[in-house]
């Protein structure tokens, strides 16, 4: 054969029309059995039929195409959101890692506030131990003295109360300085009750000086009798 035709395909009919017919299409020529081709009013319509096949075709192309830009699109602003979302987690994630730092830092700067609490209660239980160990010492002075010997024994009584005070305030100072990172209430009250031991020494100190100065002039005034009696 020279060629092929395709149903819907047109061809030039160039002979007379029979059992076969001499048809021309392109630069073939050829015959075409004539069950199989459609001319006049039914072959305009099925060229019309076709042209509009075609048409719709030609529609739905153009409708896959547009919807094919829009899915493309559609996937271009996923991928942008995601990377949006991406560039937010990680923001996120670093602000928590600011926050943790901050944190981690606070919480140091607590434990070394405490623990400086601590050391202060400590010292100042110190101060008050020393304090209260004068008053016993000026008290037993005292307490040599015949006529101050009351005075001087209650004076040293109060010495020995400070001292006791001022070593448990001791005491606890050490443990609060211990557990000072977890419990800065602790090393407060050891502070406090350090303080009261230490104005508990002073005042037995104040009570054992005086009990030594009358035991003084009660000396001094013995010593004048005798010599007026003399």
């Amino acid at each position: 054969y020279v060629g092929k035709l395709y149903p819907g395909y047109a061809a030039k009919i160039t002979g007379p029309v029979g059992e076969w017919t001499k048809v021309e299409s392109g630069n073939v020529t050829g015959y075409v059995y004539s069950r199989y081709i459609t001319v006049g009013n039914e072959a305009q319509k099925k060229a019309e039929e076709a042209r509009g096949a075609a048409e719709e075709a030609r529609k739905a192309a153009q409708d896959a195409a547009s919807s094919a830009a829009a899915d493309k699109a559609a996937a271009e602003a996923a991928k942008n959101e995601a990377k949006a979302a991406e560039e937010a987690a990680k923001a996120a994630e670093e602000a928590a890692k600011t926050a943790q730092d901050a944190a981690e830092a606070a919480a140091k700067a607590a434990e070394e506030s405490n623990q400086e609490a601590a050391k202060r209660a400590l010292e100042a239980a110190q101060e008050a131990k020393k304090a209260a160990t004068e008053a016993g010492e000026a008290a037993k002075s005292a307490a040599a003295a015949a006529k101050a010997q009351e005075a001087a024994q209650e004076a040293q009584g109060k010495a020995e109360e400070a001292q006791r005070k001022a070593e448990e305030a001791e005491k606890a100072a050490k443990e609060a300085a211990e557990s000072a990172a977890n419990d800065k209430t602790a090393a407060e009250a050891a502070r406090v009750k350090a303080e009261e031991a230490k104005q508990e020494a002073e005042a037995a100190r104040d009570a054992a000086e005086a009990a030594k100065n009358a035991a003084n002039a009660a000396s001094a005034a013995a010593k004048e009798s005798q010599l007026a009696a003399a």
